[in-house]
């Protein structure tokens, strides 16, 4: 009864956004994103992963490393990579909602990269700040710890990240050049953020309530909903 009123509740969250805010979606219910009905690749560790009514959940040490994309890395298939194709135009729209916590608060929890031939855009969460860029070339305070929804919004090369709880973190930061990875990318590794020191104990981890994305438009609106 409790996952059958969770699902209720987010489908009519979807229809509130309208079908302009999605073409692709992935629902923790579904199982893990590999296991969805639009399935991404997955590389790590399984033991590492629960799903739950709250989201899809992530825990990892020290310099642990786990992700799932979908798309296209150069003439590689990810997934079901026809639900990834950055346009000639670079237009997308990625919403996701999420929260981390790590015991090292300098290390990066989670990374969420999108893009295509003009670019890529990343974006880390850290528990008290974004940092946008492979090295993080830009960086804002912001308590990631708590639940969050968040928009990313990709167009002609520029990316724009917008929360739901504090209005706009980024705003026209310039893509990472052009590449020949065609993908939407989630998960902890690196070198897009900083990982634990050498031999230094982390608990890292992260929930992901859900996520959705458009290669249609560039939305700059706010999310909205849960």
């Amino acid at each position: 009864m409790k996952k059958t009123t969770y699902l209720i509740s987010m489908v009519l969250a979807f229809m509130c956004q309208g079908a302009s805010a999605e073409d692709y979606r992935y629902l923790p219910l579904e199982g893990s994103p590999d296991q969805s009905q639009t399935p991404w690749r997955f590389a790590g560790s399984k033991k590492a992963i629960t799903v739950e009514d709250s989201g899809l959940n992530v825990e990892l040490k020290d310099n642990d490393t786990l992700f799932w994309c979908i798309g296209k890395r150069g003439d590689l298939e990810q997934g079901e990579a026809s639900a990834w194709n950055l346009n000639e135009e670079g237009i997308a729209t990625v919403t996701f909602k999420l929260k981390v916590n790590a015991s090292d608060t300098e290390v990066n929890c989670f990374t969420l990269m999108a893009g295509g031939n003009k670019g890529l855009a990343i974006v880390n969460f850290y528990p008290d700040k974004i940092t946008a860029g492979g090295s993080g070339k830009k960086s804002i305070e912001h308590d990631c710890r708590t639940d969050d929804t968040y928009r990313l919004t990709i167009k002609s090369g520029k990316y724009s990240l917008i929360s739901k709880r504090d209005g706009i973190i980024f705003e026209g930061l310039d893509s990472s050049g052009e590449t020949s990875w065609n993908l939407l990318w989630i998960g902890s590794t690196y070198p897009f953020g900083d990982k634990p020191e050498e031999g230094k104990k982390c608990q890292r981890s992260w929930n992901l309530g859900f996520i959705r994305w458009t290669n249609k438009e560039a939305i700059f609106d706010a999310p909205e909903g849960n």
